[in-house]
């Protein structure tokens, strides 16, 4: 029997290029026993449950602390050197049974789970090759999967990944086949019938054809466009825009509309992507922060400043608007909304500013336009409209509001004052930046200060046997015992 405790650095000098699928200290025991065959028997268990483990393609962590075990029986393989049988991963909510073959380099070559469960919705059945190419070849078939984790990896932009170790053999890339009957998502909306086909090529996506129905029966879909010299195109579409919102939590309080996605996934400068999001014919339904922007000045509240010390009310108020453009920009764990806009037959509004996931902040401004239709008719006037409508034609009557801080809670900033101002000089008024950007962060300089641990690995006594003889090397221990039994 042989037992270590593998930490980062050891699975590097072993030859295992899984660090970035795993983290942390690892315990393991190996015991190794002859058949009635008078063949090696080796059976593998490792202790996961204070290691970090990400599965980055279907956004899944199982972080330090969560109860998982690895258990397998390794034997000579019929097509590659090495195979994992009855492979196995049981945790509080993980289940994974199946098989995998290894190749004389350490690597994956295939695998195949009959079960595959990341939690106690996600039912599975994966099967996957390496081909020659190094392309890895992978269809997904199952009645469920569970896909909040995934949705809610849209707007970490990347964090679940970014400071885990590369592989230092990455494969060439990966083509995904899935189809599942029901996807479950937020706010009790669900995505049925669901398929999926996905490339990549390093760590770039080459192909996308996604498609499924909401509940509803909006059909919600998402295609990667190439043209040549042209960047690659996300583009998503369904004529159910609050139902799509709700499925990926992006924001409850829409009613119907048509919404259209446009991404360039090939962004210049810190941006790691840009894109523009359009919805057309929708209402929004009791949002409190919207409440608060446009009835700012209905309840006698302050003229100026924000209402941290007033009791936020929830109205069941609905807003109708005609369209809703926005452009934006994603880098560095930041979105940043551009000149945008929403125009109703009686409100509109204008706003720009920036969502920094990292810091859990929201900063956010624009102009609140009360009876949008009577006020933009003065836009199409020569020179006096822009001067009283202002260069972006947002109305003759505007009042500048901002939205700051923390993301649960932010604050509403109410500017009255900007109502008496000419269009043209409402842009005094403003209380955000008036030309948001992603900003880089410095993530090199944050790591270099961190130390790496390194810890020797401990043998621990086992039952059995009496020890015959006692190594210790570069800690590792292992213990030859005579007469041993199974526990």
């Amino acid at each position: 029997r042989i037992w270590a405790t593998l930490d980062n650095s050891d699975r590097d000098q072993l030859g295992l290029d899984i660090n970035h699928i795993v983290q942390g200290e690892i315990p393991v025991e190996v015991a190794i026993t002859k058949s009635l065959m008078d063949e090696p028997e080796i059976k593998l268990r490792a202790d996961l449950t204070n290691a970090d483990l990400v599965l980055e393609n279907v956004a899944w962590r199982k972080r330090p602390g969560r109860k998982a075990i690895l258990q397998t029986d390794i034997a000579l393989g019929r097509t590659h050197k090495i195979e994992l049988q009855n492979f196995k991963v049981a945790g509080d909510d993980v289940a994974i049974e199946g098989w995998m073959a290894v190749d004389a380099d350490n690597r994956v070559r295939e695998f195949y789970f009959p079960d595959f469960s990341l939690d106690v919705v996600t039912r599975l059945e994966m099967q996957g090759t390496l081909g020659s190419d190094g392309v890895w070849k992978v269809k997904a078939r199952g009645p469920t999967f569970d896909g909040r984790n995934f949705f809610r990896s849209l707007f970490s932009l990347g964090q679940i990944s970014e400071s885990r170790p590369k592989p230092k053999n990455p494969r060439d890339g990966i083509d995904l086949e899935i189809e599942v009957g029901t996807v479950i998502g937020f706010s009790e909306v669900n995505l049925r019938n669901v398929k999926l086909l996905f490339s990549k090529r390093g760590e770039k996506l080459t192909m996308l054809d996604g498609r499924g129905t909401l509940d509803g029966g909006a059909q919600l879909l998402a295609v990667l466009e190439k043209k040549p010299n042209q960047p690659r195109m996300l583009v998503a579409d369904s004529t159910d825009a609050g139902q799509a919102f709700r499925l990926i939590d992006f924001y409850p309080n829409v009613k119907g509309g048509r919404v259209r996605l446009k991404v360039n996934l090939d962004g210049k400068g810190p941006a790691e992507k840009t894109g523009i999001l359009w919805v057309n014919k929708f209402e929004i339904l009791g949002d409190p922060i919207v409440s608060e922007v446009f009835s700012g000045l209905d309840d006698g509240r302050p003229a100026i400043g924000n209402n941290r010390h007033r009791a936020r009310r929830t109205v069941r108020e609905v807003f109708e608007f005609d369209r809703m453009r926005v452009p934006f920009s994603v880098g560095y764990g930041q979105f940043v909304m551009e000149d945008s806009y929403v125009r109703g037959p009686l409100l509109g509004a204008s706003f720009r500013g920036k969502v920094d996931f990292k810091t859990h902040r929201v900063n956010l401004g624009g102009t609140y336009v009360p009876l949008q239709g009577l006020n933009s008719a003065f836009c199409d006037i020569p020179i006096f409209g822009a001067i009283l409508t202002g260069l972006k034609c947002e109305g003759l009557l505007g009042i500048t509001f901002a939205i700051q801080g923390r993301m649960q809670n932010p604050q509403v900033i109410v500017n009255p004052f900007s109502m008496v101002a000419p269009g043209i000089f409402r842009e005094i008024f403003q209380m955000t930046n008036p030309n948001p950007k992603v900003q880089r962060r410095n993530y090199d300089g944050a790591r270099a200060g961190a130390k790496k641990k390194e810890r020797a690995s401990r043998g621990r006594a086992s039952g059995g046997g009496t020890p015959t003889g006692s190594i210790t090397t570069d800690g590792w221990s292992s213990q030859t015992i005579d007469g041993y039994r199974k526990n």
